[in-house]
């Protein structure tokens, strides 16, 4: 098995060793091969190391922020006796189980879902409930506010306060016919001021 790359050995000696360019040495191809050789099987007991639990590679999923640390000094690593993942603590610390482990299960206020919140504080499962709670929130409030009628249509919506003053049309489709309306105005005004002058 040859172990190269357009033609050339991935492993050779230094250019200033070798001869010319158009000489091939069979020592270089064997010595190749035989490098290449203890690197896959360097590769092969780390993965096996890593199967059998010798080697330990830490993961964003062992750090509680979500974030990958580096090994601190004063840190050590230990496996949660719960569900057997290891994590990160201080020297000191007589801690025996992973954050997420010391966080007792909870419930969603969006949907009623039972789930393994992060933080202390979470307390919705997911986006599509903090969505929900938001739009709720937003109703709740919208609640209580007192009504205008519409100045184009006529119909009560919820007093709204925009650009320092309260809005007079109840969207977007009267709005801009209130403005329409105005310019219009505005231009008979000016019209009749300088016919008047």
């Amino acid at each position: 098995m040859s172990y190269t790359m357009n033609g050339k050995p991935l492993w050779c000696r230094p250019a200033r060793t070798r001869g010319g360019e158009g000489v091939r040495d069979i020592d270089t191809d064997e010595v190749a091969t035989e490098q290449l050789g203890i690197l896959a099987e360097a590769a092969q007991l780390v993965a096996a190391g890593i199967r059998a639990g010798l080697v330990y590679r830490p993961t964003a999923v062992d750090d509680p922020t979500g974030k990958l640390r580096m090994d601190r000094p004063n840190n050590v690593w230990s496996r949660c006796d719960t569900c057997h993942q290891q994590f990160q603590h201080g020297k000191k610390s007589k801690l025996t189980t992973c954050f997420s482990c010391r966080l007792p299960a909870a419930t969603c206020k969006g949907c009623g879902k039972q789930f393994q919140p992060q933080r202390r504080s979470q307390l919705l499962c997911g986006k599509a409930c903090v969505g929900l709670a938001l739009t709720a929130a937003a109703t709740e409030r919208n609640k209580d506010r007192a009504t205008v009628p519409c100045v184009i249509c006529g119909v009560d919506f919820a007093m709204k306060f925009s650009a320092g003053g309260m809005s007079k049309t109840c969207g977007k489709v009267c709005g801009t016919e209130y403005f329409k309306r105005n310019a219009a105005a505005k231009r008979a005004q000016r019209e009749a001021n300088r016919l008047g002058k």
